[in-house]
């Protein structure tokens, strides 16, 4: 008689966890956002502990924090490229804080040009 043949055991397999706290872009300091998802009313807050920054938008119920959170930089990079003037970069690095870009009149002219 032989000895019974061992079973193999399952490998244990590693849960990826997203991050939860971010970086803020306009006052760089580490982990200070916070992220709060209101799945019933499908909207998301971002709010800043340090700076007191915030954002909100509209979501789905696939939607993750890391989604929030990129689609926040996303539109920060879009209205640099749109307030950037010509023959400037539109991101200055990064991240391209909105209220750090120079704003233009509507007419074009950056806001100097615009008092005289």
């Amino acid at each position: 008689m032989g000895k019974r043949r061992a079973k193999r055991k399952a490998p244990t397999r590693t849960k990826v966890v997203l991050d939860r706290e971010f970086n803020c872009p306009f006052c760089n300091h580490e982990k200070s956002i916070d992220i709060k998802l209101d799945r019933p009313n499908k909207v998301a807050t971002l709010t800043c502990r340090t700076c007191g920054v915030g954002w909100q938008t509209k979501i789905t119920s696939l939607d993750e924090n890391t989604d929030v959170y990129h689609k926040w930089i996303d539109s920060i990079e879009e209205i640099n490229r749109d307030v950037a003037p010509e023959g400037v970069a539109g991101g200055a690095g990064r991240y391209a804080p909105a209220r750090n870009a120079r704003a233009v009149a509507d007419d074009g002219r950056s806001d100097e040009e615009a008092d005289d």
